[in-house]
């Protein structure tokens, strides 16, 4: 269970900014603006990140606000692979795309200001 102080980075892919446009696989229709912020395996088995796990966050520019959720699942099913507003894969975008212009080789860096609370931020290339 991630407690005060934990944190990582993360660097951001295409798939991470454009996961609803850029993936391989057919199986449903193209989602604009679809983002997500992973959770690489070493940080989710190290802090302990489990599927389905909710946390109030807000961006250190204090721009965006919400409820991330942590889905997905690693080699061990209990363990989360990445992080997306809850109820919505879009919502992320707005902060990412639309104030950091986020793009591939950029950074997120996720923290827990307390047990139950994350502060994010971004770093450009």
């Amino acid at each position: 269970m991630p407690v005060l102080g934990d944190t990582y980075t993360v660097e951001l892919r295409d798939n991470h900014i454009g996961w609803g446009e850029v993936r391989n696989t057919d199986s449903r229709p193209e989602i604009r603006r679809e983002t997500y912020i992973q959770i690489p395996s070493e940080d989710a088995y190290r802090i302990g990140i489990l599927r389905g796990q909710t946390f109030n966050f807000q961006t250190a520019d204090r721009s965006f606000t919400g409820v991330l959720r942590a889905s997905g699942n690693q080699h061990r099913d209990e363990f989360a692979k990445q992080f997306h507003t809850d109820g919505a894969l879009q919502e992320l975008a707005n902060w990412l795309l639309d104030i950091c212009n986020a793009k591939a080789g950029d950074f997120v860096n996720v923290t827990w200001v307390s047990d139950t609370n994350i502060e994010l931020s971004h770093t450009s290339t």
